[in-house]
């Protein structure tokens, strides 16, 4: 799913070109939470990924549900009750389940592999080889071929703060298309269900990246199905008016420590253009 991302999607892409055969990008013309937006994917800079790229968009979330309710099941339904915005979360089951939508279009087989994240969970290439014997053969769990997910050291904000681990955070989903046709994708991520255990040491979350002082911070809180969750003492994200009230409500959910930047805590596209990336470095 794709918001505003272009500079981490440049990351993404060049972590796992060699091993991924088609990259799909969903982009929505409103947020989660009903807001209009541009489309802002930047066809121009991904022009020489194209060979690789599917990118697909839907205007508006209401009319594309009412033509695909399929992708539409209890648990982007329900009402979650007072303390979370219930149409904020089905806007964005729905566009994590237009995943399933495209995959038909393009012909995916049910044995085809697909990992299936948010845009900032960057998986390690060596990850993927730790899991593909999981679908050497036939076996099945309860009916499911193999789900797995994979611990990710989480950086918030900048690309060298750190807010956790990797041995206390997991994401992400590495499964075969056919899983689709009994669970759709954001149930599957809502309800936590995995066939195996993460698989440790598995790459990297860049949560919130911004490169100005704020603004992104801000638009993805008014943006994303969170922003009108309720915490206990605190307002909701949404309500955050000034990038400086943005900023202070995020360092008050993630707490972070500088780290220097290597070849053994990130990325090597990020170690290897560090000039590109310094306006996500946080310097002071």
């Amino acid at each position: 799913m794709f918001l505003n991302e272009n500079d981490l999607y440049e990351i993404r892409l060049n972590t796992h070109w060699e091993w991924v055969d088609k990259f799909i990008v969903i982009e929505a013309g409103e947020t989660h939470t009903g807001l209009k937006k541009p489309f802002n994917f930047d066809k121009e800079r991904f022009e020489r990924y194209s060979e690789k790229l599917i990118y697909v968009t839907f205007d508006s979330f209401e009319d594309e549900m009412a033509k695909y309710p399929q992708l539409l099941d209890y648990t982007a339904t329900v009402d979650r009750g007072p303390n979370m915005a219930s149409k904020d979360w089905t806007r964005d089951h729905f566009q994590f389940n237009y995943i399933v939508k495209v995959l038909s279009d393009v012909g995916a087989r049910p044995e085809d592999q697909v990992y299936i994240s948010c845009l900032d969970e960057l998986v390690k290439p060596d990850a993927i080889s730790a899991v593909l014997p999981l679908f050497s053969d036939n076996q099945t769990y309860n009916g499911f071929r193999p789900l797995v997910n994979f611990r990710y050291t989480l950086y918030a904000y900048k690309l060298n703060l750190l807010h956790k681990t990797w041995e206390n955070h997991y994401a992400g989903l590495f499964t075969e298309v056919g899983n689709f046709d009994k669970m759709l994708p954001a149930t599957i991520r809502d309800r936590d269900f995995k066939t195996h255990h993460p698989v440790e040491n598995a790459g990297w979350h860049f949560t919130f990246l911004d490169k100005t002082d704020g603004e992104m911070v801000l638009e993805k809180q008014r943006s994303w199905a969170h922003s009108r969750d309720v915490y206990p003492g605190q307002k909701t994200k949404f309500d955050n008016s000034t990038k400086e009230e943005a900023l202070e409500r995020f360092f008050s959910d993630y707490s972070v420590t500088v780290v220097d930047i290597t070849k053994d805590t990130h990325p090597p596209y990020v170690v290897d253009n560090l000039d590109k990336f310094q306006e996500f470095i946080f310097k002071k």
